[in-house]
């Protein structure tokens, strides 16, 4: 066997020993199934990796995130008010924040509204 793949292999093997130690001391858990499919939870936290990490999604206390990317992501975190989400990023993308919110539509609409102010460009 040629000395590339013996040190790949090595790699693999100690990569596959060590990490369940590690998670195991940090009381994390990890599964993963190559690049295809990760998980990952504690306490309070969970999170998903998939398909070469085209899917995305994570929760830790009251925020969220899903991703399919580049079609469609979404965070939302109700206690910080935040609202984010993204169509064919980065072309269309609307965030609400409190009481202001941002949204355009890229090259054609922007706009922008808070308390006492509002613009928009189209």
């Amino acid at each position: 066997m040629k000395p590339r793949w013996m040190a790949l292999i090595t790699l693999l093997i100690w990569i596959y020993a060590v990490v369940p130690a590690i998670a195991a001391a940090d009381r994390v858990e990890r599964h993963c199934i190559g690049l295809l499919w990760c998980t990952e939870q504690s306490a309070n936290f969970t999170s998903t990796d998939g398909l070469l990490f085209l899917y995305s999604s994570e929760e830790q206390g009251s925020y969220s995130r899903l991703a399919v990317r580049p079609l469609y992501s979404m965070e939302e975190d109700p206690t910080h008010e935040l609202l984010r989400r993204s169509i064919l990023w980065p072309l269309g993308t609307y965030e609400r924040r409190g009481d202001q919110t941002w949204a355009h539509v890229f090259p054609l609409y922007w706009h922008a509204d808070q308390p006492g102010q509002e613009w928009t460009f189209t």
